[in-house]
């Protein structure tokens, strides 16, 4: 004969498949929820912080763009003053007062240069640079109109950006040159971070998807922005998506021209949002769910014991009792110690052994009753036999 398994266990095995299914199906739909919505706010908060960020950027840009030509009519005034100082003892030389004045405004590189001559005065760390960018195409094109310009460039030999500012001069010692004033920035690393910084937001100077500088450190330039060799990068949002272990990466990125350069050059200014910042978040909430999830666990396995527990336990002390009664003791009770279904069943199994002990007690006083009434008969018969055999021995001797 098959033997059925018993009613407990089947109720406690049902017990945990329905609890742990709720537990699922719960947490599911909670962290589908979850990341719906903090995909959403994500994806704003980093598009708010970039725009912030393009927003500091231009107004740094615009802030460098004044400084170089408030440095460069500095230096022009600075050389036509010191032309009337000439055979004093308060003259200076060219160079002088070019190095003075990159310190004093803080720029990269300022220089004395002529259309046809070429560089006349520059400090001699900056003399090769000066050298390429005097001769660039955009500065020859723009030296004809004879008026101030600032531009942004790149250098032709060391790939470099430049933000430079171009002020003409008419020295009284040099009636015949067409000279100029030339003063400007290299846009380095150096120079993005002195730009006002914005939370997990990265700026990146790329030509032709090549990073010629950048904020982001070297281990996510090189693993992130590896794509820009096999992409065309236009202006506007870009995404990229990338794959993990765990969750779907995501790399937000902005591009846009760079400030006064030609809108059909292949130079742009990069915002990004790194996709391991963004899927920090992710992660942490990934991690709280699963710390969520096994805690949410426990209590359900804990809940299903004590449920279970609380039904078995006083079906397991029922078949103790009748054991025991089955034994002839019907002296032991059940203690209800919580109120719940059983609690009635257990009261009347517990009043019924009650009557059934009174019974007992009862039965047990008329035998004992019985039984010394019977002791005191049997006395008497036993006194009243001594007698009739002390009178019957009495008349035989008479």
């Amino acid at each position: 004969m098959q033997q059925r398994i018993p009613f407990y266990r089947r109720l406690r095995f049902s017990m945990i498949l329905t609890v742990l299914l709720v537990v699922a199906l719960t947490s599911g739909t909670s962290i589908l929820i979850s990341y719906s919505v903090i995909g959403d706010k994500i994806e704003k908060d980093v598009h708010e912080k970039i725009a912030h960020a393009e927003k500091g950027i231009d107004a740094y840009f615009h802030l460098s763009r004044r400084i170089l030509r408030l440095a460069a009519d500095a230096t022009v005034e600075a050389f036509t003053l010191n032309t009337l100082l000439k055979n004093t003892e308060h003259y200076l030389s060219f160079l002088d007062i070019i190095g003075n004045h990159e310190q004093e405004y803080d720029v990269d590189i300022i220089c004395l240069f002529d259309e046809k001559d070429g560089l006349l005065e520059v400090t001699e760390h900056n003399r090769s640079t000066a050298e390429a960018l005097v001769q660039h195409e955009d500065i020859s094109i723009r030296l004809s109109e004879r008026r101030p310009f600032t531009v942004t460039l790149l250098h032709p030999v060391e790939r470099r950006f430049f933000m430079i500012s171009l002020s003409p001069i008419r020295l009284a010692d040099m009636p015949d040159k067409n000279t100029y004033v030339l003063s400007g920035y290299v846009l380095n690393r150096a120079f993005l971070e002195r730009i006002p910084p914005h939370p997990h937001v990265f700026i990146s100077i790329v030509s032709d998807n090549i990073v010629l500088a950048s904020t982001l450190s070297s281990d996510i330039l090189n693993r992130k922005y590896t794509g820009f060799t096999s992409s065309v990068l236009l202006p506007g949002a870009l995404d990229l998506i990338h794959e993990s272990s765990f969750f779907h990466e995501k790399m937000y990125l902005k591009t846009s021209y760079l400030p006064w350069m030609r809108r059909n050059s292949p130079d742009f200014i990069i915002l990004s949002h790194p996709s391991k910042l963004v899927l920090a978040t992710k992660k942490e909430f990934g991690q709280h769910f699963l710390i969520l999830f096994f805690v949410g666990l426990c209590c359900s396995i804990i809940l299903v014991y004590f449920i279970t527990g609380s039904v078995l336990n006083p079906i397991s002390e029922h078949k103790n009792l009748v054991r025991k009664i089955s034994e002839g003791d019907i002296s032991t009770r059940i203690e209800s110690r919580v109120s719940n279904e059983f609690t009635p069943l257990i009261n009347q199994f517990n009043h019924m052994l009650d009557l059934l002990q009174r019974k007992d007690e009862e039965l047990s006083e008329r035998v004992e009753a019985k039984t010394y009434e019977l002791q005191q008969q049997n006395i008497f018969i036993d006194n009243l036999l001594c007698s009739s055999q002390v009178m019957a021995i009495a008349a035989t001797d008479m």
